[in-house]
């Protein structure tokens, strides 16, 4: 039983190294925030694990592993217009605003980039408050108002 127990934590040790020195993110437990907004709201048009599916559009084939954090949290946060795709007849796929506070779309874009994108990224409110003041601010900008 003690040679078991000594074998087990060896080896549990071992994976915790093999995995640190990999570099992959360390996955969101399922039961965390971020994975509970994106079963919530992302879900639906996004599947599972990204990979979109019949009526739903796929997030992995985009360039979400390459692309800036700060874009994927504007996204998330402002929505999307969506393109045309083939064999859509004329309807235009948009994305809505994440009804979320900047900590929850932090936790969700965190999710995303960790466990779809598989990129070991760290996101805080803060910084989504910065991306949306940096958003409106270029919004003002082009349309020449002022505050």
């Amino acid at each position: 039983m003690i040679r078991n127990t000594a074998l087990f934590l060896g080896l549990v040790a071992i994976a915790a190294v093999v995995w640190s020195v990999s570099g992959d993110a360390v996955p969101e437990p399922p039961n965390g925030r971020g994975a509970a907004v994106y079963r919530e709201y992302c879900f639906r048009c996004h599947g599972t694990n990204g990979e979109g599916g019949e009526g739903r559009y796929p997030i992995r084939e985009h360039l979400l592993v390459s692309m800036d954090v700060d874009t994927v949290i504007s996204t998330i946060a402002f929505g999307a217009s969506g393109a045309l795709r083939p064999n859509d007849q004329g309807v235009r796929k948009g994305m809505p605003p994440a009804p979320y506070n900047d900590a929850d779309v932090a936790e969700v874009t965190a999710y995303v980039m960790r466990s779809i994108a598989k990129r070991s990224v760290t996101i805080t409110a803060e910084d989504v408050a910065r991306v949306k003041r940096e958003h409106l601010e270029a919004l003002r900008r082009r349309l020449g108002t002022a505050n």
